[in-house]
């Protein structure tokens, strides 16, 4: 798996300099071992995102998906978990002080049933 997969990075929205970055940054994660576990990864990404400042710019999905991992509203999957095209995506929902986290599960639950019958864009 690689860190693009890993991190379930739709190439196609990318800009020319992302996908350079992504390059150096896949190289970087072999080199590193392929870290998969939650902090590694995080640790890994701060890292690729101060090397990459300082070579001109990084790619801003980067930045929004080590904030992710940190919050927790994004899943790593699991070494040698495939994720099919059209599944829910690994997400989790925050919680909110106004809304009851019943609530939020029943969202959560209709989404992801709304996609298995293909009715989720």
């Amino acid at each position: 798996m690689t860190l693009t997969e890993t991190l379930q990075l739709k190439e196609r929205f990318l800009k020319f300099e992302d996908m350079r970055a992504l390059d150096y940054c896949e190289a970087r994660w072999k080199e590193a071992r392929e870290p998969t576990e939650r902090w590694a990864i995080i640790n890994f990404l701060e890292r690729m995102l101060r090397e990459l400042k300082e070579r001109g710019g990084y790619p801003k999905v980067l930045l929004l998906r080590k904030k992710e991992i940190q919050r927790g509203t994004y899943v790593l999957p699991k070494a040698g978990e495939v994720q099919a095209a059209g599944d829910a995506v690994n997400y989790k929902a925050g919680s909110h002080p106004q809304i009851p986290a019943e609530w939020i599960r029943q969202a959560e639950q209709e989404f992801i049933h709304g996609k298995k019958r293909g009715l989720g864009t």
